[in-house]
């Protein structure tokens, strides 16, 4: 098993506990951790954690001719207002992905997950002002993210990029391959529909005065020129 400390500074320790008679044959890593507080320490939580989980385990995978699998997300491809540590976290873990599997590949499979938007606490301040692509696409469910998992340590052979749903593939694609101005398009005309009528109170002012620019109807008639 890989157990996870933090310790003062942020920085990830790792014990391995081998149990007697066999190795590490998979390895799954996923990190979600979010503080809106501190963007550098979100990134490190979410993207730097996976060097050394890998790097702890990658000798005993390498024997066994294991696997990794790496949690990634949609958002690997697309970014959000007030998210870019998240955004940042995820681009990150398909370039190290990526990386490794170049690397390693002599030895071992790396397979990336990409869930699409699952409704759990990291999106409740963006729920509650408005400020989320909610309506834009079906919520995923926890059990999609499961299965995909699942298939990623289990599926032989080992699959390269795993997107948990149908509408997710979908997504995926159009993030990754539709011109940017056109997704700039689609994620600024849900979140203005999202956050029209909404209360404010108690949100950041940098919030409050991206809602106002992004509700109003300059900001509108600036985007579609």
């Amino acid at each position: 098993m890989l157990a996870e400390r933090l310790d003062g500074a942020g920085r990830a320790q790792f014990d391995m506990q081998y149990l007697p008679g066999r190795s590490i044959a998979d390895a799954v890593v996923q990190a979600g951790a979010f503080d809106p507080a501190t963007v550098l320490k979100s990134v490190e939580r979410m993207m730097w954690l996976f060097a050394p989980y890998s790097g702890a385990a990658l000798p005993a995978l390498r024997e066994s001719r294991g696997r990794v699998v790496n949690v990634a997300s949609g958002m690997a491809f697309v970014a959000l207002p007030f998210a870019p540590a998240y955004a940042m976290s995820k681009h990150g873990v398909v370039a190290y992905s990526g990386a490794l599997r170049l690397e390693h590949g002599d030895a071992i499979t790396v397979t990336t997950v990409y869930p699409g938007y699952i409704r759990t606490p990291i999106h409740r301040d963006s729920i509650e002002f408005g400020l989320t692509l909610e309506g834009s696409s079906p919520p995923e469910r926890i059990e999609d993210a499961v299965r995909a998992l699942t298939r990623g340590a289990l599926a032989d052979p080992a699959p390269r990029d795993i997107v948990t749903t149908r509408t997710g593939m979908f997504t995926v694609a159009l993030s990754r391959f539709a011109p940017r101005r056109f997704v700039d398009h689609v994620i600024l005309r849900t979140l203005r529909k999202n956050a029209r009528g909404r209360s404010f109170d108690g949100a950041a002012p940098p919030v409050v005065d991206f809602a106002r620019r992004l509700t109003s109807d300059a900001h509108q008639r600036r985007r579609s020129s």
